[in-house]
Parts: C-alpha cells; sequence; structure tokens
C-alpha cells in the first residue's frame, strides 16, 4: 500500500531559477497527511510527470521548535537543483514536491547542536557558535550581562589562505586581535537588549520595555539534521500590564523566543525571534507585536567602515578595510531595521565606543534575522552578502504552498 502524500507547490519570486533551503509550517501539511509524525520525507517530483513520475529525495527534516505551540513546528528541506524562474507575487509555479510523514530517525548533516548547562553550541564545517544562556559567561568571572547572547564566533580557518592564521581557529568577535592582545572580557553579539512593546491607544501609560538579558535564559529544545542544527531558547517570563479597550487593566505573561540555525555548507546564521504572551487570567496565549533590540560588542577597531543604504532599513554592513585580516559582519532581516548606533546612546565605556553596536528590528510578531561574520573580505564582498541575505532568505524566499495557499 502506498504511502499518504501531500503535494506543495513551489514558488519562486525572482526572475531567474534559484536553489536554496525552503522553510514552511508543518502543522497544516500533517494535518493533511492526518499524522502527528515529526519526521518526513520530501521528493522532488521529475521532469516528465505523468502518473507515476520520477520521485527524487531531498535532504528534509522537521523540527520541534517549542513543544508547548505545534505551530512553531517547521518542515525544511533543501533543493538539489535549479527551479524555474517566477513570478514576483508568487502567483506562478516553479516546480512540485511530494511530502510523506516518517517515522524514521533524522539523518545526521554536518551542522549539530550540543546543549550544557550554561548554554548551547552550534557547529558546522565553517564555524562554531557558543550561545551563553546564563548571565555570567564563566563562574568567577566579572559581568552579569551575557544571557541570550553568543559570547564565541570561532571561524574554522583551514579554508582561509593567510600567513598569521597559524592556528585552526579564529574569533571573529575579535578578529583583529591576533595574538590575543587587548581581548576584551565583554565580547558579545547577537544579544536581545530589550523588547519594546506598545500598548494600546486609549492606555495612558508610555510604551514598555523589558530588558531580557539580566535574567538566565534556558535551552528550551535542540533539533538537528540533513539540513540545519537549531537551538530554541526562551528569556525568563516578565510582565506586560496594559488596558483593554472598555478600561479593564489585563496581565501579560511574556516570554522571548529565539531559534538560533546553522545550516549545512552554508556561512550564515538564521535568527528567528518571537515573543509569547500569555493573558493572566484567561490562560490564553498569543503571540504580540514588538520590537526587538540588538547588542553586539566586537573589535572591529576605530578604522571601520559602515555601510547601508539610507533608503533601505533591510540590511548593513561593518567591516574594517585597512587592518588584517579584513574582519566583517552582514547583517539581514524580514522586518525593519533602524539605525545602527555606535556606540549605543545608553553605553557607559567611553573607551570602548568603536567596540559597540545597537540597533531595533521591527515591528513585528516574529523577525527572522540573518547574521553572517567573515574575515579576508572587502567591503563590496560584504554588501553583496548583505544583500543577498537580505533578498533570498528574509525578503523572498522560496515558498512551499498547499493548494488553499499562495
Amino acid at each position: 500500500m502506498a504511502r499518504k502524500s501531500v503535494s506543495l507547490t513551489l514558488r519562486n519570486p525572482s526572475p531567474y531559477p534559484r536553489e536554496g533551503v525552503v522553510v514552511r509550517a508543518w502543522q497544516p501539511v500533517a494535518k493533511r497527511l492526518d499524522t502527528n509524525a515529526t519526521s518526513a520525507r520530501v521528493f522532488r517530483v521529475g521532469p516528465g510527470g505523468g502518473r507515476n513520475p520520477e520521485l527524487l529525495p531531498l535532504p528534509a527534516q522537521v523540527d520541534v521548535l517549542d513543544p508547548g505551540d505545534p505551530e512553531r513546528t517547521q518542515l525544511v528541506f533543501a533543493l538539489d537543483t535549479l527551479i524555474a524562474d517566477g513570478r514576483d507575487d508568487y502567483s506562478s509555479s516553479s516546480g512540485i514536491v511530494r511530502v510523506e510523514a516518517d517515522t524514521a530517525d533524522e539523518q545526521a548533516g554536518t551542522a549539530v547542536a550540543e546543549q550544557f548547562y550554561s548554554g548551547a553550541k552550534l557547529r558546522n564545517e565553517h564555524f562554531e557558535l557558543w550561545i551563553n544562556t546564563g548571565k555570567k559567561r564563566d563562574e568567577g568571572e566579572p559581568g552579569d550581562f551575557y544571557a541570550g547572547s553568543v559570547t564565541s564566533v570561532e571561524l574554522l580557518t583551514h579554508s582561509i589562505d593567510h600567513p598569521l592564521l597559524r592556528h585552526n581557529r579564529l574569533d571573529a568577535l575579535d578578529a583583529n586581535n591576533w595574538f590575543d592582545w587587548d581581548r576584551h572580557p565583554e565580547q558579545r553579539a547577537m544579544q536581545i537588549d530589550r523588547i519594546h512593546l506598545i500598548r494600546p491607544a486609549w492606555d495612558e501609560r508610555a510604551s514598555f520595555e523589558a530588558f531580557p538579558y539580566r535574567d538566565h535564559w534556558r535551552v528550551l529544545r535542540i533539533s538537528q539534521g540533513p539540513v540545519r542544527a537549531t537551538v530554541t531558547i526562551a528569556s525568563a517570563p516578565f510582565e506586560f500590564p496594559c488596558r483593554d479597550a472598555d478600561g479593564d487593566e489585563r496581565m501579560f505573561h511574556c516570554t522571548v523566543y529565539r531559534a538560533i540555525s546553522l545550516y549545512s555548507g552554508e556561512r550564515f546564521v538564521g535568527d528567528e525571534i518571537w515573543v509569547k504572551a500569555v493573558d493572566a487570567k484567561s490562560g490564553l496565549a498569543q503571540r504580540i507585536w514588538f520590537v526587538v533590540g540588538y547588542f553586539m560588542m566586537a573589535n572591529f577597531t576605530s578604522d571601520k567602515e559602515i555601510f547601508r543604504y539610507p533608503d533601505h532599513p533591510g540590511w548593513f554592513t561593518i567591516h574594517t578595510e585597512v587592518n588584517e585580516p579584513r574582519q566583517g559582519y552582514a547583517f539581514a532581516t524580514d522586518s525593519r531595521a533602524t539605525a545602527l548606533w555606535t556606540p549605543p546612546l545608553d553605553y557607559p565605556h567611553r573607551g570602548l565606543h568603536h567596540r559597540a553596536f545597537s540597533w531595533e528590528v521591527g515591528p513585528t510578531r516574529v523577525a527572522h534575522s540573518f547574521h553572517a561574520f567573515r574575515v579576508q573580505t572587502s567591503r563590496h564582498q560584504l554588501t553583496d552578502l548583505a544583500g543577498m541575505m537580505w533578498y533570498r532568505l528574509a525578503f523572498k524566499r522560496i515558498r512551499a504552498t498547499l493548494e488553499t495557499e499562495k
């Protein structure tokens, strides 16, 4: 007896053929398959069609990002060939894949995740991230403001040809510091500095800000497969009071969630953020609109260049052109990124102004952002990379839709 399958239509919004990773919600597909499985097989329908078309297996996995919220479970698969160009509004088909539920264990890929007491590690063949969930970085060291940040981005330098790179790793947050001189203990990246929530117009109180780095985060879930490895972390809950339209006071218990992903063979970091608010009286949960504030402290030196188009809020780059090893950082998002502040307006350490950066993203109910850390790169290479991440991964992703979706 043949397994039940569901067809998904691939939609490429670009006027040229594309390939890459496709991410979509798993729950509607599972409902159509009438399954509770959290594993799947995906097949590309080969050319020719007919009643018995050739079915070519694709690397695929199902990631449970939040066990308490099935809507956050995602089907992830990687295309193995270019699909046809399509229309900008996603109205045209660029191919078909078929999905079957599976009960087998996911196959491993080159991206892996490990959980530890105070955080988690993500690693693929290009670099390794340490995600710090505790307020402190190391026991006995000063500072209690590292929660929810990436405190280490180690580039694996076997593929970088440079005479000064004598070791097989290089810290991308301090790449200009060849010999570990003046390494600052507070360096970190990708930290959620604050969450900004806006009260409704009938509530006379000012907007609300929470600072999730002040409390410990926790590792909620780790998932990995042939396409990517993901760590979902959750902040400590915080209370958000506001009034509804008839003036009654309501209290929400809010938690910030992040799914940080490394993809097999890729050199960027995926970062998905959402805020869940639970009504204190009813117990009902909802995802609410928010603005997320990022903070980064990295040694780009005082000769750094910041590039962004004034009228383009989707991406920016930071680059050190003069000093070796020409360190760079690229950021892209599907939400609106504000101005990049260096230093942040409230940053207290005057002697380290050139190392501190902050910016905001939103308002949104789910922010999809992407980070890339580079050495031995030029400003043009870095800006091309940022534009590519923004267009292909955030703004105009390839979609896989059911017949009732677009």
